[in-house]
Protein backbone atom coordinates (compact mmCIF):
# COMPACT_ATOMS: atom_id res chain seq x y z
CA UNK A 1 0.00 0.00 0.00
CA UNK A 2 1.09 3.54 -1.01
CA UNK A 3 1.17 6.24 2.13
CA UNK A 4 -0.89 8.55 1.12
CA UNK A 5 2.02 11.11 1.83
CA UNK A 6 3.99 9.79 -0.89
CA UNK A 7 1.22 9.55 -3.24
CA UNK A 8 3.04 12.37 -5.81
CA UNK A 9 6.18 10.64 -5.85
CA UNK A 10 4.69 7.05 -6.41
CA UNK A 11 2.72 8.72 -9.75
CA UNK A 12 5.70 10.08 -10.70
CA UNK A 13 7.81 7.51 -10.59
CA UNK A 14 5.38 5.08 -11.98
CA UNK A 15 4.19 7.13 -14.61
CA UNK A 16 6.73 9.99 -15.54
CA UNK A 17 4.02 11.30 -18.34
CA UNK A 18 0.35 11.36 -18.17
CA UNK A 19 -1.87 9.07 -16.93
CA UNK A 20 -4.93 7.90 -18.76
CA UNK A 21 -8.55 9.65 -17.89
CA UNK A 22 -9.15 6.16 -17.81
CA UNK A 23 -7.41 5.05 -15.06
CA UNK A 24 -7.95 7.95 -12.94
CA UNK A 25 -12.39 7.14 -13.67
CA UNK A 26 -11.15 3.35 -12.48
CA UNK A 27 -9.62 4.98 -9.18
CA UNK A 28 -12.32 7.48 -8.38
CA UNK A 29 -14.77 4.70 -8.95
CA UNK A 30 -12.83 2.17 -7.11
CA UNK A 31 -12.26 4.87 -3.92
CA UNK A 32 -16.69 5.64 -4.14
CA UNK A 33 -16.95 1.90 -4.18
CA UNK A 34 -15.18 1.08 -0.76
CA UNK A 35 -16.41 3.65 0.73
CA UNK A 36 -19.86 2.45 0.41
CA UNK A 37 -21.80 2.48 3.26
CA UNK A 38 -22.83 -1.42 1.98
CA UNK A 39 -19.31 -2.24 2.43
CA UNK A 40 -18.54 -3.79 5.79
CA UNK A 41 -15.45 -1.83 6.64
CA UNK A 42 -14.17 0.81 9.69
CA UNK A 43 -14.73 4.20 9.81
CA UNK A 44 -10.76 4.52 9.76
CA UNK A 45 -10.60 2.28 6.63
CA UNK A 46 -12.68 4.28 5.03
CA UNK A 47 -11.65 7.77 6.33
CA UNK A 48 -8.63 6.76 4.53
CA UNK A 49 -9.94 6.14 1.46
CA UNK A 50 -11.67 8.87 1.33
CA UNK A 51 -8.47 10.68 1.26
CA UNK A 52 -6.56 8.95 -0.89
CA UNK A 53 -9.41 9.75 -3.58
CA UNK A 54 -9.11 13.25 -2.27
CA UNK A 55 -5.34 13.85 -3.19
CA UNK A 56 -5.69 11.63 -6.11
CA UNK A 57 -8.30 14.07 -7.67
CA UNK A 58 -6.30 17.10 -7.00
CA UNK A 59 -2.93 15.37 -8.57
CA UNK A 60 -4.43 14.58 -11.30
CA UNK A 61 -5.93 18.03 -12.31
CA UNK A 62 -2.14 19.30 -10.91
CA UNK A 63 -0.46 16.78 -13.58
CA UNK A 64 -2.73 17.90 -15.80
CA UNK A 65 -4.23 14.50 -16.15
CA UNK A 66 -7.83 15.19 -15.90
CA UNK A 67 -9.65 18.34 -16.61
CA UNK A 68 -10.40 20.70 -13.33
CA UNK A 69 -14.32 20.18 -13.36
CA UNK A 70 -13.79 16.45 -13.77
CA UNK A 71 -11.45 16.79 -10.29
CA UNK A 72 -14.31 19.51 -9.24
CA UNK A 73 -16.78 16.79 -9.59
CA UNK A 74 -14.87 14.02 -8.00
CA UNK A 75 -14.39 15.90 -5.16
CA UNK A 76 -17.90 16.86 -4.68
CA UNK A 77 -19.09 12.81 -4.95
CA UNK A 78 -16.22 12.36 -2.58
CA UNK A 79 -17.75 14.96 -0.19
CA UNK A 80 -21.17 13.76 -0.68
CA UNK A 81 -20.06 10.56 0.43
CA UNK A 82 -18.42 11.77 3.14
CA UNK A 83 -21.95 13.57 4.63
CA UNK A 84 -24.09 10.24 3.81
CA UNK A 85 -21.54 8.34 5.90
CA UNK A 86 -21.69 11.52 8.84
CA UNK A 87 -18.23 11.30 8.59
CA UNK A 88 -17.67 14.40 11.38
CA UNK A 89 -16.12 17.47 9.32
CA UNK A 90 -12.86 17.72 11.75
CA UNK A 91 -12.21 14.27 10.50
CA UNK A 92 -11.99 15.35 6.98
CA UNK A 93 -9.36 17.29 4.90
CA UNK A 94 -11.48 21.05 4.33
CA UNK A 95 -11.66 19.90 0.10
CA UNK A 96 -13.92 16.91 1.33
CA UNK A 97 -16.20 19.29 3.49
CA UNK A 98 -19.00 20.32 1.83
CA UNK A 99 -18.25 23.94 1.97
CA UNK A 100 -14.57 23.09 1.12
CA UNK A 101 -15.13 21.01 -2.05
CA UNK A 102 -17.67 23.09 -3.61
CA UNK A 103 -14.90 26.41 -2.75
CA UNK A 104 -12.72 24.03 -4.38
CA UNK A 105 -15.16 23.44 -7.21
CA UNK A 106 -16.20 27.46 -7.77
CA UNK A 107 -13.01 27.88 -8.22
CA UNK A 108 -12.16 25.69 -11.13
CA UNK A 109 -15.45 26.20 -12.76
CA UNK A 110 -14.29 27.00 -16.06
CA UNK A 111 -16.27 29.68 -17.47
CA UNK A 112 -17.97 32.66 -15.62
CA UNK A 113 -21.86 32.38 -15.38
CA UNK A 114 -22.56 34.80 -17.62
CA UNK A 115 -20.17 33.27 -20.48
CA UNK A 116 -21.68 29.88 -20.11
CA UNK A 117 -25.28 31.53 -20.38
CA UNK A 118 -23.84 32.41 -23.68
CA UNK A 119 -22.34 29.42 -24.55
CA UNK A 120 -25.21 27.22 -23.66
CA UNK A 121 -27.28 29.52 -26.12
CA UNK A 122 -24.83 29.55 -29.09
CA UNK A 123 -25.19 25.37 -28.62
CA UNK A 124 -29.01 25.59 -28.53
CA UNK A 125 -28.84 28.00 -31.78
CA UNK A 126 -26.42 25.56 -33.65
CA UNK A 127 -28.94 22.37 -32.39
CA UNK A 128 -32.11 24.26 -34.28
CA UNK A 129 -29.84 25.35 -37.47
CA UNK A 130 -27.96 21.66 -37.43
CA UNK A 131 -27.52 19.63 -40.52
CA UNK A 132 -26.43 16.13 -40.13
CA UNK A 133 -22.74 17.55 -39.61
CA UNK A 134 -23.54 19.22 -36.42
CA UNK A 135 -23.70 15.50 -35.20
CA UNK A 136 -20.37 14.63 -36.51
CA UNK A 137 -17.82 13.44 -33.43
CA UNK A 138 -16.73 16.46 -31.04
CA UNK A 139 -13.56 18.39 -32.53
CA UNK A 140 -14.11 16.92 -35.98
CA UNK A 141 -14.66 19.15 -38.66
CA UNK A 142 -15.32 17.07 -42.23
CA UNK A 143 -15.11 21.12 -44.22
CA UNK A 144 -11.67 21.91 -42.84
CA UNK A 145 -10.19 18.45 -41.90
CA UNK A 146 -9.78 19.88 -38.14
CA UNK A 147 -9.25 17.42 -35.24
CA UNK A 148 -9.16 20.20 -32.79
CA UNK A 149 -12.08 20.30 -30.07
CA UNK A 150 -13.96 23.78 -29.67
CA UNK A 151 -12.96 24.77 -26.79
CA UNK A 152 -15.74 26.97 -25.38
CA UNK A 153 -17.81 23.32 -25.93
CA UNK A 154 -15.82 21.69 -23.90
CA UNK A 155 -15.48 24.63 -21.41
CA UNK A 156 -19.62 24.69 -21.06
CA UNK A 157 -19.59 20.32 -20.38
CA UNK A 158 -17.10 21.60 -17.31
CA UNK A 159 -19.70 23.75 -15.76
CA UNK A 160 -22.01 21.15 -16.54
CA UNK A 161 -20.35 18.59 -14.68
CA UNK A 162 -19.44 20.71 -11.92
CA UNK A 163 -23.69 22.37 -11.86
CA UNK A 164 -24.86 18.05 -12.03
CA UNK A 165 -22.50 17.77 -8.47
CA UNK A 166 -23.23 20.87 -6.87
CA UNK A 167 -27.15 19.82 -5.54
CA UNK A 168 -25.49 16.77 -3.59
CA UNK A 169 -23.69 18.96 -0.95
CA UNK A 170 -25.75 22.36 -1.50
CA UNK A 171 -27.92 21.42 1.43
CA UNK A 172 -24.84 21.10 3.40
CA UNK A 173 -23.02 24.51 3.04
CA UNK A 174 -22.03 26.17 6.08
CA UNK A 175 -20.17 29.26 4.87
CA UNK A 176 -23.10 31.85 3.59
CA UNK A 177 -20.69 33.27 0.84
CA UNK A 178 -19.85 30.02 -0.86
CA UNK A 179 -23.85 29.17 -0.13
CA UNK A 180 -24.85 32.32 -2.32
CA UNK A 181 -22.28 31.40 -5.20
CA UNK A 182 -23.73 27.73 -5.44
CA UNK A 183 -26.85 29.17 -5.27
CA UNK A 184 -26.17 31.47 -7.93
CA UNK A 185 -24.76 28.77 -10.26
CA UNK A 186 -27.07 26.28 -9.52
CA UNK A 187 -30.00 29.09 -10.43
CA UNK A 188 -28.76 29.26 -14.29
CA UNK A 189 -28.31 25.43 -15.11
CA UNK A 190 -32.40 25.58 -16.56
CA UNK A 191 -30.27 28.31 -19.28
CA UNK A 192 -27.73 25.69 -19.66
Amino acid sequence: MIPLDSLGEWLRARFPRRVSPQWWQALFESVESAVSPLRNVDHSQRLSDLKLGAMAAILAVERHDIDASLGAYWLLRLAAAAVRLNVPVSELPVVLTPDGSAAWALEHVPLPRDEAVVAAQARRRQYLAADESFFAPIGASYESGSQEPDAQASALRGVEKILSALPWIADHLTDPKIRREVRAWLGIEGQL
